[in-house]
C-alpha cells in the first residue's frame, strides 16, 4: 500500500490540473478531437429517459472523486450503516418525508411546471442534505473531494473543522467514469443543479449501492492514501470559507435537520417506506409484525405532515421566475446532430 507524504503530492501524482483557466483542450489530445475548455459551468446534457441534466463543473469529465478523512474499511451508503433493518426503515421514512417537502417547495414546483424536462432527483437532493439513502456521494471536482478528505463535521459546533488526527491516513477515491457507460442499470449519475444550492456547489454525482455492496470493490474504483497535514487542511478549509461554500445556508438545510428527528409520518409515507425497504434492500417485514415495529420505533401515524415551508421561503412566483431565468441564462450546451 503506497502512502503519499501529503495531499499536494497525491494531487501532483494524479495529474490534477488547475481549472477555470480558460485553456482549450481536445478529449483525445488530437487536433481532430472534441474541443472543450476547463471552465466550470452548468452544462445541458441528456439522460436515457430524455430528461435534461444540468451538470455542474467542467463540461467533460473522465473521473469522479470522493474524499474521506480516514479509511473506514467498508465504503457503503449512509443508509446501510444503520445497525438494524428497523433503523434502516425509520431512516427511509425520514428521507421520504423530506422528499415530500421538496415536492412542495415553490421553486421546485415552478421548475416542474415551467420545464418538466429538467431532471430533478429528490432522493439525491435528500442525500446532499444528509438524509439516509442508498447513494454514495461523488464529485467531479477534485478540490471539493479534498475538502471532505481534510475536514470533519463536528456535531457539537455543527460546523466542519480541519482534521487534526495525524495518526490517521486520509483517503481519496477515484472512479473512472468510462465504467459507467456499459452499465445497463445506470448506477452512476450526474446530479449537478437541482434547484437547491448544495448539489450544484458540490459538483455532485452519485453511485447507487445495494445494502451488501462495498464501493471499494466496484470496477473502476482506485483508492489512494495520504498523510494528514494540519497546514494543508486549514488551507483547504479556508478556501471553501470553512465549508460555507459547499453548505450554503438555506431553509432546506433547516428542514432537513428536523426531518432527521421525525417519528411522525403519514400512512402514505409509511407505505412508500415499506416499498422502498424491499426495493433498496433484501429486507421485508411480515404484515402481522408491522404494528409492533411501529411501536418499537415510537412511530406515530398522522393525517398530515408535521413540517412545512411556511415562513421559511419566499412564496412570490415572480421571485422564483427571475431566479429560474437567471439560471437558464448560465446554461451551456453543445450542438450536435444525428447522422
Amino acid at each position: 500500500m503506497k502512502i503519499y507524504p501529503n495531499l499536494n503530492l497525491l494531487k501532483q501524482n494524479l495529474g490534477i490540473k488547475n481549472i477555470n483557466t480558460g485553456k482549450m483542450f481536445t478529449h483525445n489530445s488530437s487536433p481532430n478531437g472534441i474541443v472543450f475548455d476547463d471552465i466550470e459551468q452548468l452544462t445541458h446534457i441528456g439522460t436515457i429517459d430524455n430528461k435534461i441534466v444540468l451538470k455542474s463543473g467542467t463540461e467533460l469529465t473522465f473521473n469522479q472523486y470522493r474524499g474521506q478523512v480516514k479509511d473506514f474499511d467498508i465504503c457503503n451508503a449512509n443508509l446501510f450503516r444503520e445497525k438494524t433493518k428497523e433503523q434502516i426503515f425509520l431512516q427511509i421514512c425520514r428521507t421520504i418525508a423530506f422528499e415530500n417537502l421538496l415536492g412542495k417547495h415553490p421553486y421546485l414546483k415552478l421548475i416542474k411546471i415551467m420545464n418538466s424536462e429538467i431532471y430533478i432527483n429528490n432522493t439525491a437532493i435528500a442525500q446532499h442534505y444528509e438524509l439516509k439513502t442508498p447513494f454514495l456521494d461523488l464529485t467531479s471536482n477534485f478540490d471539493v473531494a479534498t475538502f471532505f478528505a481534510t475536514s470533519e463535521y463536528n456535531p457539537l459546533t455543527k460546523k466542519y473543522e480541519p482534521y487534526s488526527h495525524k495518526s490517521d491516513l486520509g483517503v481519496i477515491y477515484v472512479y473512472n467514469e468510462i465504467h459507467s457507460y456499459s452499465s445497463e442499470n445506470m448506477l452512476f449519475e450526474y446530479i449537478g443543479w437541482q434547484g437547491l444550492p448544495r448539489p450544484e456547489e458540490q459538483r455532485a454525482s452519485i453511485y447507487h449501492l445495494t445494502n451488501n455492496e462495498d464501493f471499494n470493490n466496484i470496477k473502476g474504483v482506485t483508492k489512494y492514501y495520504f498523510k494528514h497535514s494540519l497546514k494543508i487542511s486549514k488551507k483547504i478549509w479556508n478556501k471553501f470559507k470553512k465549508g460555507k461554500v459547499l453548505f450554503p445556508n438555506d431553509s432546506a438545510g433547516d428542514l432537513a435537520n428536523e426531518c432527521k428527528k421525525l417519528t411522525s409520518f403519514t400512512q402514505d409515507e409509511l407505505n412508500s417506506a415499506l416499498f422502498r425497504l424491499g426495493k433498496w434492500t433484501d429486507f421485508t417485514f411480515k404484515d402481522n409484525d408491522i404494528k409492533k415495529i411501529y411501536e418499537k420505533l415510537d412511530i406515530n401515524i398522522v393525517k398530515s405532515a408535521p413540517l412545512n415551508w411556511n415562513n421559511l421561503v419566499d412564496t412570490s412566483e415572480s421571485y422564483w421566475l427571475e431566479k429560474l431565468s437567471d439560471i437558464s441564462s448560465k446554461v451551456k450546451y453543445r450542438k450536435s446532430i444525428y447522422v
